[in-house]
């Protein structure tokens, strides 16, 4: 996040790391219904299609 001062970054993204995703969001996904199929899909299967 070089982009901003470490003083905005704290203001604007106060949670942001880079294991933001597999730390915070999916275990609260996960929490709500969302199954590791789904996990699959975002994080592979949809990604590799665009390279396919």
């Amino acid at each position: 996040m070089d982009r901003y001062t470490p003083q905005d970054a704290a203001r604007v993204a106060p949670r942001w790391r880079f294991r933001h995703i597999s730390e915070d969001v999916l275990p609260a996904l996960k929490a709500r219904g969302l199954f590791d199929d789904d996990v699959d899909t975002l994080l592979v299967a949809n990604p590799r299609r665009l390279f396919e």
